[in-house]
């Protein structure tokens, strides 16, 4: 489970791709701290993943990994069911 295959189905406008990464990674209860910068990410993905990881974090009661707080903020909207997979 790579967080870049996330990052690009939100790229390509894939919510079920996307949705089913999120589920996927619930499902394997995937501690989100633990996942690597993803180094093959120009700025904009690395944005989007960062800002992805921390929503996530946010909603599962994890801690988001360290790298995101280093990640240049972009302002991206998401509503409040964004990658919901109930």
């Amino acid at each position: 489970m790579e967080l870049v295959e996330l990052v690009r189905a939100l790229r390509d406008h894939d919510p079920l791709t996307a949705r089913q990464w999120v589920a996927d990674a619930r499902r394997a209860e995937l501690q989100l701290a633990d996942l690597p910068v993803p180094k093959t990410l120009d700025a904009v993905d690395l944005a989007i993943a960062a800002g992805v990881i921390e929503l996530l974090a946010s909603r599962w009661g994890q801690r988001p990994p360290n790298w995101t707080s280093g990640v240049r903020r972009r302002r991206l909207l998401a509503p409040p069911d964004f990658l919901t997979t109930a």
